[in-house]
């Protein structure tokens, strides 16, 4: 299996360190991505209600939406710890961390406030398009302050990802998901299925929040106690220069992961709001076994935009350039294989939910396969020009997909009488990113081997 990774990847992998953990990368997420599949009818027989599942499932999309922005302050310190650990500079090391755990942790503060002020104040009936006698005002409020609180929490603890990240330790963000997906899945099954209706949104948001937590927690504890010792967050080693090094970067990055997100994070918001709650339950079947693919391709990347930054600073440019190819080629067999989903996605399902599965509707299934393939694309070019903190063209072009992706999500939506509108609206917002920055990453690499 190294050998494979090590054609894939290129020469850097002569490493078995890099071999082993793009490896670990595949089977830790590979398997959360099963838990998830798992996780699925168990979510449909602990709530037994399709409404406030689709509730909770709008809730976990805004969720994952505001978790991945990580206020930009994890890619920045991504990008900018790779280069002073390649140059083993351990005192700019702990500099950097301690002002991107001090900035995040201000920052989180000034949130928590706003978010006491605001809760209250928000028509959470209204906002999910859901009556107060299926989930009352009051549980909507406890449950929206718990997981934002949790999220806030996850913000601080989730710096240890981008750690891991620039150590060259890509797995490990990944083991986490699958720890959490593992805690979340062994509750599921022991839970008291019997409580009442209005009760367990409440609880599950304490559940989630706990097992995202917990495992961020425990590696942040373990790392911060042994390997980086040396570069513990503290106050002293916060410095004025290394923040806004941190943030200037990470502020681009946060714009175009809250720009990404918007796209592609509020469907299942959308379709509550255009069509209706249950229809979420629908598009998160399809969603999941289309993502499959999507998210093998991910464990691939995972590792590589590191490694670009750090090629970048030993100006092996050729080595990008070769990456890049093969990576458009492996993109052509993943898109190939989202298109050969189609076929067996009526048996899949059946097998998957049993009793609980729908009947395929294979235009759905197109558009899902088209959207999936242009989310692959996305996440390789992305990748590249990451690494490369190469970020005007996301920024240009993702601002012009979200001011049409809502208005033609509502569009599409009374057009098809269908929630698939969503889906389609997400197509067209993509198409003019993943069409120009390839023609761009080339145009990239020559001026940096000029310099």
């Amino acid at each position: 299996m190294n050998s494979i990774i090590a054609k894939i990847i290129g020469r850097d992998v002569k490493d078995k360190t890099i071999a082993k953990n793009i490896l670990l990368s595949f089977i830790v997420r590979f398997f959360a991505f099963l838990l998830a599949l798992i996780k699925m009818p168990m979510y449909i027989k602990f709530f037994n209600n399709e409404e406030v599942l689709g509730i909770w499932f709008t809730i976990l999309s805004l969720l994952v939406w505001i978790f991945n922005f990580d206020l930009g302050i994890g890619n920045g310190l991504r990008n900018n710890l790779v280069k002073v650990i390649e140059k083993d500079n351990k005192k700019e090391t702990k500099e950097y961390i301690s002002s991107a755990y001090i900035s995040t942790f201000i920052l989180i503060i000034f949130l928590g406030l706003i978010f006491l002020i605001v809760i209250p104040i928000i028509n959470w009936n209204s906002f999910f398009n859901t009556s107060s006698t299926i989930v009352s005002e009051e549980v909507f409020q406890k449950t929206i302050t718990i997981v934002l609180f949790g999220l806030l929490l996850q913000f601080l603890l989730k710096l240890i990802n981008s750690i891991m990240y620039s150590l060259q330790k890509s797995f490990v963000p990944g083991l986490h998901n699958f720890i959490s997906e593992l805690l979340l899945l062994i509750v599921l099954f022991f839970i008291n299925n019997n409580i009442p209706i209005m009760e367990k949104l409440p609880i599950i948001a304490i559940i989630y929040s706990i097992c995202m937590c917990l495992p961020l927690l425990i590696t942040s504890i373990i790392m911060f106690s042994n390997k980086l010792k040396y570069a513990r967050p503290s106050l002293k080693s916060f410095t004025i220069k290394s923040a806004k090094t941190v943030l200037f970067i990470g502020g681009l990055f946060f714009w175009i992961q809250i720009l990404y997100m918007i796209i592609v994070n509020t469907n299942e918001y959308l379709i509550t709001w255009f069509i209706g709650p249950k229809y979420v339950v629908q598009y998160q079947i399809y969603n999941k076994l289309f993502s499959l693919i999507g998210t093998l391709c991910t464990l691939l990347l995972t590792p590589i935009w590191s490694m670009v930054t750090k090629a970048l600073v030993n100006k092996d440019f050729d080595w990008i350039n070769n990456l890049y190819k093969k990576l458009k080629r492996i993109t052509l067999i993943a898109i190939i294989c989202e298109f050969l989903i189609i076929p067996f996605l009526q048996i899949l399902v059946n097998v998957w939910l049993k009793e609980d599965a729908i009947s395929v509707n294979y235009l759905y299934a197109v558009a899902f396969a088209i959207s999936g393939s242009l989310l692959i694309w996305n996440g390789v070019i992305s990748t590249i020009v990451n690494g490369m903190g190469k970020l005007k063209t996301q920024f240009i072009t993702l601002t012009i997909g979200v001011f049409i992706n809502v208005p033609l999500a509502y569009l599409f939506c009374k057009c098809f009488s269908s929630w698939i509108g969503v889906v389609v609206a997400n197509i067209i917002s993509f198409i003019p990113y993943c069409v120009i920055q390839p023609f761009l990453i080339n145009k990239y690499i020559k001026e940096f081997k000029k310099i």
